[in-house]
């Protein structure tokens, strides 16, 4: 079982998300807001793995992303960024995460992602 932080505008796949990843038997904390209490939202849930969508209520998380790697409780957790975004392959080489998938997912390789990217984090 791990603690899964996600946090996406979209509440149709926030909440499919959350349904997935607790119907797998993780804990989770979905959130459609990332302002400026996350950073003490993600220490007090402590998360094991954590699930961004790039763009979130029209600013992009690699702000926040770059703000929770100088964070020195929390920058060793593992990221993932996902985003419909067309060069999605481009903009993660620029944002310190550990893994990143696209927009439409299947759900089993949201699972995997989360399984894979906290064992090889």
């Amino acid at each position: 079982m791990m603690r899964v932080f996600v946090c996406d505008d979209d509440k149709d796949i926030l909440e499919l998300m959350e349904m997935l990843l607790n119907e797998s038997g993780h804990i989770v904390m979905a959130t459609e807001y990332c302002d400026a209490d996350i950073l003490k939202s993600i220490e007090d849930f402590n998360p094991d793995i954590m699930i961004f969508d790039y763009w979130l209520n029209g600013i992009k998380s690699d702000k926040i992303i770059k703000n929770i790697r100088k964070n020195k409780k929390i920058k060793k957790i593992p990221i993932i960024l996902i985003s419909a975004a067309a060069d999605l392959e481009k903009i993660v080489k620029n944002i310190p995460v550990d893994d990143y998938m696209k927009k439409p997912f299947d759900i089993n390789d949201l699972l995997y992602k989360v399984k894979h990217t906290i064992h090889y984090a």
